[in-house]
């Protein structure tokens, strides 16, 4: 006869294979304590991000929705090496400075290396006007064509 399910959840979902269970308090095979990890994982990650930036789970759903789950700057970059990791939630910090926001200067949702970037510019839109124009039309080339 084979061993009953020792995991509260596989017991609850009625799965009837016995797997291994850890824990003192609640016991659940592997499967269900990755899971529950991953859950309270992503609802500690809510509570944060509304806490910092006013940001309800389905206002922030949406507003992956309408990116695509995308880099708002960077769009189908991924990072480095191809790495994915969750978006920052940027916001203007003229209006609300350091890491907490009022929810109203909530921007958009960024990969770690355009939030870095931006947060480089210093949020400055003078500086990113003379980025811009640097980029477009770099001083040598101006010497090259002879302007300069």
């Amino acid at each position: 006869m084979a061993k009953a399910p020792e995991c509260c959840d596989c017991i609850q979902l009625g799965i009837e294979t016995w797997r291994p269970v850890k824990g003192k308090r609640k016991k659940r095979c592997v499967t269900h304590t990755r899971a529950k990890a991953k859950a309270d994982y992503e609802r500690n990650r809510d509570k944060a991000r509304e806490r910092n930036f006013g940001l309800t789970p389905e206002r922030h759903k949406k507003l992956l929705q309408v990116q695509g789950g995308l880099c708002a700057l960077c769009g189908p970059e991924t990072g480095r090496n191809g790495s994915t990791k969750a978006l920052a939630t940027d916001h203007d910090h003229r209006c609300c400075p350091g890491r907490k926001s009022c929810g109203n200067c909530v921007r958009g949702a960024l990969c770690s290396d355009c939030n870095r970037m931006l947060g480089r510019v210093n949020d400055s839109i003078e500086f990113a006007r003379r980025l811009l124009d640097y980029l477009i039309d770099p001083p040598y080339q101006k010497i090259l064509r002879g302007e300069l």
